[in-house]
C-alpha cells in the first residue's frame, strides 16, 4: 500500500509540474543574432560642449539600420527565460545648430550644425513566454542596462571647431516579441522601446564658472527587429 501511495504521488507530481521538469532537462543556450531598423521617437537636445562659449543642440536622428545579439538561457520555470543582448545602432545624421551658453553674452550668429550619431546599448533581460510548444508564441521583453552614445560634428563656416562628444547612461528594454519555429529554424521578431534618461547638463569646455545648458532629452526608439537562433550549446 505505501508503495502504490508513493508511486500515486510521483505521477501526481509530473502530471502537474511536467513542462518544469522538462525545462530542466533541455536546459541550454542559444545565440541569437539580430537584424533591425531604429526609429527615433524624440530630438535630442543639447548633446555637446562646443567650445567654452557655444554647446550642440540637435533635433530627432534620421531612422538607422541596427546590428544585435542574444545569449538566451531558459529561467527556473519554463514560462520565463533569461538573456544578455546588445544592440549596435549604426550611424545616422541629426540636424541642430550651436547655442550659446544661458546667460553667456556672445555673438548673435545662428551656426547650423549637423552631426553623425551612433549607440551601443547592452541590457540584460526577462522574457515571459506563457504558452510553450512549437508554432509561434508571443513573448513579453523588459530588461535593464547602459547605453553609450558618440557625437561627431564637422566645423560650421565660423567659431565652432570640428569636435565629438561620448556619454553613457541607463538604458531601458521593454516591448513584445513572437517566437516562432518555422522551416527548420527558430526565429524572433521583436518591436521594443529603447529607453534612456534624460542626460546629465552640459558644461563649456573652457573655464565655464556656473555656465551650463539643459542636457540631452530623455529617448524613446523603436526598435524592430529579426533574430534567428545560429547556435545551441
Amino acid at each position: 500500500m505505501r508503495i502504490t501511495r508513493a508511486s500515486l504521488a510521483v505521477l501526481l507530481s509530473l502530471t502537474l509540474f511536467p513542462t518544469s521538469v522538462r525545462a530542466q532537462e533541455g536546459r541550454r543556450f542559444r545565440f541569437v543574432p539580430q537584424v533591425g531598423w531604429v526609429l527615433p521617437q524624440r530630438e535630442l537636445g543639447a548633446v555637446a560642449p562646443a567650445g567654452a562659449v557655444r554647446y550642440l543642440e540637435l533635433g530627432k536622428t534620421d531612422p538607422t539600420p541596427a546590428l544585435g545579439a542574444a545569449v538566451e538561457v531558459p529561467g527556473p520555470i519554463s514560462a520565463l527565460g533569461l538573456r544578455v543582448s546588445g544592440v549596435a545602432l549604426l550611424p545616422a545624421g541629426a540636424s541642430g545648430f550651436f547655442d550659446c551658453y544661458p546667460g553667456l553674452a556672445c555673438p548673435a550668429v545662428l551656426l547650423e550644425g549637423d552631426a553623425d550619431v551612433w549607440a551601443l546599448a547592452a541590457t540584460a533581460d526577462l522574457l515571459f513566454s506563457p504558452f510553450r510548444g512549437r508554432g509561434v508564441r508571443p513573448t513579453v521583453i523588459a530588461g535593464y542596462g547602459l547605453r553609450r552614445y558618440a557625437y561627431d560634428w564637422a566645423a560650421p563656416p565660423v567659431l565652432v571647431q570640428a569636435g565629438s562628444h561620448r556619454e553613457t547612461t541607463h538604458a531601458v528594454r521593454a516591448g513584445l516579441g513572437l517566437s516562432a519555429d518555422l522551416l527548420g529554424g527558430s526565429f524572433r521578431l521583436e518591436a521594443v522601446d529603447l529607453w534612456s534618461p534624460r542626460g546629465d547638463r552640459i558644461r563649456p569646455a573652457g573655464p565655464s564658472g556656473q555656465l551650463s545648458a539643459p542636457g540631452r532629452r530623455s529617448q524613446h526608439d523603436l526598435l524592430l527587429s529579426l533574430g534567428w537562433v545560429l547556435l545551441r550549446f
